[in-house]
């Protein structure tokens, strides 16, 4: 909450962060009884006698041991935000096939629509594993453990690709609520490191203020980081390391790179003596 502390302090807020979670809870009951009622109207039916209490509330945080939030904040469960979640599927590698997402296409930020292979499956049979304009992705399955948790959203502008078993994906009520570093807790099985949807919708994050999510997305967009993504900020200090090193290894070869010592023996009599010491 540091970004945007100064700016806490000069806009009193108009809904707090719990009173914003009440309204996401809110829509998301009154979405599903919509649901509930449009498949019973399908089928023919009158909804039976208290419906509404077939209706699975999603798992609050578990707030003990958290530190403390900037005033008007709240914690939330990824459950509590998300408006579903969703496993991918397993498919075989086929050749011309409908493309399919790799796991190392997670970057940790946004996801890289460019890592992907051909699935032994078409369009139609990918559909529903489609990836969508904003959805958020977590690896769920994997044999290195760093690579367990990592998650990225998808590009707005969205991907010909599909998601395979070992990503979770979810799609959130509000997007901005949400960190790129999500999960640090999986079960290890025959060497494998999983975590479940279990394990995700309990995990806890902090809700600020609708307005000051905005002003936080603002301040991004206006600073030098928005401006230069950290991918390209590494490159670029990575070239800047072997123009040093180049430089440092130039000098060094013309003499330059440490005062030269007057009193130092020529390096032809130290030539000498090496040579001296060999032949005897």
């Amino acid at each position: 909450g540091r970004l945007t502390e100064r700016w806490r302090g000069e806009n009193p807020p108009d809904e707090t962060g719990e009173e914003l979670l009440r309204r996401i809870l809110a829509e998301r009951r009154k979405r599903w009884e919509e649901e509930q009622l449009t498949a019973f109207a399908a089928k023919g039916r009158k909804p039976p006698r208290n419906w509404q209490s077939k209706y699975k509330a999603p798992v609050a945080p578990d707030t003990s041991n958290l530190p403390a939030l900037p005033e008007g904040w709240c914690w939330a469960t990824v459950d509590q935000i998300a408006s579903g979640m969703k496993n991918g599927r397993s498919v075989r590698t086929r050749p011309g096939g409908f493309p399919v997402l790799r796991l190392s296409a997670i970057t940790g930020g946004v996801l890289n629509d460019g890592d992907v292979k051909e699935g032994d499956w078409g369009a139609e049979e990918a559909e529903p594993f489609r990836v969508r304009p904003g959805d958020f992705f977590v690896s769920r399955g994997n044999g290195s453990l760093d690579l367990v948790g990592r998650a990225s959203f998808a590009g707005s502008g969205g991907i010909e690709a599909a998601f395979p078993d070992t990503m979770i994906r979810v799609a959130f009520v509000a997007r901005r609520l949400v960190n790129p570093r999500l999960v640090r807790s999986a079960r290890t099985s025959a060497g494998i490191h999983k975590i479940d949807q279990a394990d995700l919708a309990r995990f806890r994050l902090p809700v600020p203020l609708m307005n000051e999510q905005r002003a936080m997305v603002d301040s991004l967009r206006a600073s030098d980081f928005a401006g230069s993504p950290p991918g390209a900020r590494i490159k670029a200090a990575f070239s800047g390391v072997a123009a040093l090193r180049q430089s440092i290894l130039k000098r060094a070869f013309e003499g330059r790179l440490v005062p030269q010592d007057p009193n130092d023996e020529p390096a032809a009599v130290l030539l000498d003596r090496i040579r001296a010491a060999r032949e005897a």
